[in-house]
């Protein structure tokens, strides 16, 4: 799991100053978390975390860090790995969803080649594909419609059949021919599948709440 970069620094940046300004000015959340790794750090960085906790009143006294509230989180081997905190994923969210909506522009790109040759309606349907595509990942992206997701994997899917038919038809098909959209693939579903999972840890933090 990544650390958060405001206590990433604290290590490096060594002075009392330093560690005092930041810690402070850390999120509750972003605070517990720093509790919770505090054998990670400096003793003086993890001292000031412990004080400035007592002083919010995240904990009532140091005792209180023996509970399994803070133990250090026990690292787990995850195909879909993401900061634990909320502005952290948040982050990672709009930035996968932003390369996603970036792929909508290679059927859009495509399509305006066979309209170039006359190919009309493959052309327009590719078109109208990339945009849809772009479209409703900036609705997930802005507006957080986990619905349209399944859209997205149906679209990719239908996609992945005109890929092979095209490849199909190849005179001389070569490796890097079927390497490179397989690869494409490849990343499109997994950040499909990373976005979903995001949508199902925030649900599940949610209901804890």
């Amino acid at each position: 799991m990544q650390k958060e970069k405001t206590m990433e620094k604290l290590d490096s940046e060594g002075s009392p100053g330093n560690f005092i300004t930041k810690i402070r000015a850390l999120p509750r959340e972003e605070l517990i978390m720093v509790l919770r790794r505090r054998r990670q750090y400096q003793p003086e960085a993890a001292a000031e975390a412990v004080k400035e906790a007592l002083r919010r009143g995240i904990i009532r006294q140091e005792e209180d860090l023996n509970s399994p509230e803070f133990d250090e989180p026990v690292s787990k081997f995850t195909f879909f790995p993401c900061p634990e905190s909320e502005k952290g994923k948040d982050k990672l969210f709009r930035s996968l969803l932003r390369v996603v909506m970036i792929v909508g522009a290679i059927p859009v790109i495509y399509g305006v080649m066979k309209l170039l040759v006359l190919k009309y309606a493959e052309g327009a349907g590719l078109v109208s594909l990339g945009v849809v595509w772009a479209a409703m990942a900036w609705l997930i992206m802005e507006r957080h419609e986990k619905r349209l997701l399944m859209p997205m994997f149906i679209l990719a899917l239908l996609s992945v059949i005109y890929a092979v038919r095209i490849l199909y038809f190849f005179k001389y098909l070569k490796l890097i021919d079927v390497l490179v959209p397989v690869v494409l693939y490849g990343v499109i579903f997994y950040f499909l599948l990373f976005i979903l999972s995001l949508f199902r840890k925030k649900e599940c933090a949610g209901s804890k709440g």
